[in-house]
């Protein structure tokens, strides 16, 4: 697979529906507010079209 080198701001661009989240230090009300920001966040997605790059990685590594 080919991978090109690019400047991550030329391709991807910030969600802002979770902001809020990530700045609570307190992980059951970042929980609480990701739930309240996913109706907002699904309808941007929607209408943003295709996807123009995807990265995804292991959450755990299995010795």
């Amino acid at each position: 697979m080919k991978t090109e080198n690019l400047e991550t701001q030329d391709i991807f661009q910030r969600i802002p529906h979770f902001e809020e989240a990530h700045n609570d230090p307190n992980p059951g009300r970042q929980l609480q507010k990701v739930k309240e920001a996913v109706p907002g966040f699904k309808e941007w997605f929607k209408e943003t079209g295709k996807v123009a790059a995807f990265y995804s990685f292991d959450l755990v590594t299995v010795p």
